[in-house]
Parts: structure tokens; C-alpha cells; sequence
């Protein structure tokens, strides 16, 4: 049940082909922004943003070993880390690398505590990993952030649940 979603980098060069890519991505036509975004890489294969994207993309295609590599090459090329670590914190999941994984997303946490995509994806890894209540902390730290997140909510509640903690679970719905 997974529902962590990739993070795209929405700030990238005024480049037309990196925004038809994106474009390509948020219209939800994926075999074409792999492309899109395969082309840019081989064109200018320094830009991390274009490699996190693929990463992103990859993974959201279920190619995950690719997936990996493209958000390690991300990270070689850029200082702006922690949305790139969980990327490959949520790609590395999607394999059952789940030390590695959790990993990344910790010290995507330290590097941007107060980045909600950043804590939620953190929060729903330490969950499937089955460290619910570690998950909590994350969890309540990312609706704190953005406490009008009905997904955030219901995240929380359904981690309640799953610790068998009833009444904490429905009243967070």
C-alpha cells in the first residue's frame, strides 16, 4: 500500500526541454517523460535535477534498480540533498532495502526537518518498515507543518491502527 509519491523538482534551468518533461510527467504520460528525461541526461548528464526526475519517474514505472541509479547520480552532482535522499529512500524501498532506505531518509530528515515531504515519506518508510511508533514522531511533526493535510491525517490514523491503538486511530480520522 504504498503512497509515497516521487518528488519531482519543479525548480529547474528555464530549460523548454526539462519543463516538457515535467510537463509530460504531471499529465501522467510516463513512458514519454522517461524518454523526455533519458534525452536531457544524455544531453547534459551534469544536471541533477534532470537525473532526479528519471529517478523519480523510474520508480513510479516500478524500474527501481534504475530507479536507484539515477537518484545516486543525483546526489553525486548536486549539494541540494535532501529531497534527492528521499528519492532514494523511497526508491530504495520499493526494492526491500529497507536499512539502506531508512537511512537515506534520515538523514534527509536532518539535513530539512522542516521539509514535509521530506518527514511524511520518512514517516510512512519507518511505518512499512514496521517502526510505527518512530513513525508517529515523523508523522505528527509533518501535520504539524501542514495541519490542514487530509492525507498526512489519514496516514497517522492508519498507522494508529495498525498498532492496534483504536481509539488514538479513529479519532485521528
Amino acid at each position: 500500500m504504498e503512497r509515497k509519491k516521487p518528488v519531482a523538482q519543479k525548480k529547474s534551468p528555464a530549460n523548454p526541454e526539462f519543463q516538457a518533461a515535467l510537463k509530460l510527467y504531471e499529465e501522467g504520460k510516463i513512458p514519454e517523460a522517461i524518454a523526455a528525461y533519458q534525452k536531457i541526461v544524455l544531453k547534459t548528464p551534469k544536471d541533477a535535477s534532470a537525473w532526479l526526475n528519471l529517478g523519480a519517474i523510474l520508480r513510479k514505472a516500478d524500474q527501481f534498480e534504475a530507479s536507484v541509479a539515477c537518484c545516486k547520480r543525483a546526489l553525486e552532482l548536486s549539494t541540494a540533498k535532501g529531497s534527492f535522499l528521499t528519492n532514494l529512500g523511497n526508491a530504495l524501498i520499493s526494492m526491500d532495502r529497507n536499512e539502506e532506505a531508512l537511512a537515506a531518509h534520515e538523514e534527509a530528515v536532518r539535513l530539512e526537518p522542516n521539509s514535509f515531504l521530506i518527514r511524511s515519506n520518512y514517516a510512512i518508510a519507518l511505518r512499512e518498515c514496521g517502526f510505527p511508533e518512530k513513525a508517529l514522531v515523523h508523522f505528527d511533526a509533518a501535520c504539524a507543518m501542514e495541519p490542514n493535510n487530509d492525507t498526512m491525517k489519514w496516514e497517522r490514523a492508519l498507522t494508529y491502527l495498525d498498532m492496534a491503538q483504536y481509539k488514538e486511530g479513529w479519532e485521528a480520522f
